[in-house]
């Protein structure tokens, strides 16, 4: 963060484990925070780094190797505090910015890519069942209807 200000750069921040020991300076010097995957078994100060950047203002998105850890990560974001639009912008509009893909993916409009999935619930709710995915707009997995 030193480096940063010295260099006048607004980084995005990576992983970001241990943030929350530093939230305020964050807010201060960086562009926004891609979180690292967080477990049911992760410090509260951790669970609930993503609340405090939301109320700092500063925008933050998630990473993961697995999907399914995306998903857990958000719901454990609400659950300590985040709000459920921020979290929903943080796995789509917030996370493509974050890679600068924003023209692309994001958001569902005329010209862009409209990939997605659709769930039987809210995707926050770790109860709903994934029941069909959309690339470019084309169902290529429908988990509703056998044969498809």
């Amino acid at each position: 963060l030193d480096l940063s200000i010295e260099l006048s750069l607004k980084p995005l921040l990576v992983g970001c484990d241990e943030g929350y020991k530093r939230a305020e300076r964050i807010a201060k010097v960086c562009s926004g925070v891609v979180l690292a995957p967080m477990g049911f078994g992760a410090a509260k100060k951790r669970l609930t780094f993503p609340a405090t950047l939301e109320k700092l203002g500063v925008p933050f998105s998630f990473m993961a190797e697995r999907p399914e850890d995306l998903r857990i990560s958000a719901a454990l974001a609400v659950r300590h505090g985040a709000s459920v639009k921020t979290v929903l912008a943080a796995l789509t509009e917030t996370a493509a910015k974050h890679t600068e893909a924003a023209e692309l993916v994001g958001t569902l409009f005329e010209g862009k890519s409209a990939d997605f999935c659709v769930f039987s619930g809210s995707p926050l709710d770790l109860t709903s069942r994934l029941t069909a995915v959309y690339i470019a707009g084309i169902p290529v997995k429908n988990l509703t209807t056998k044969g498809k």
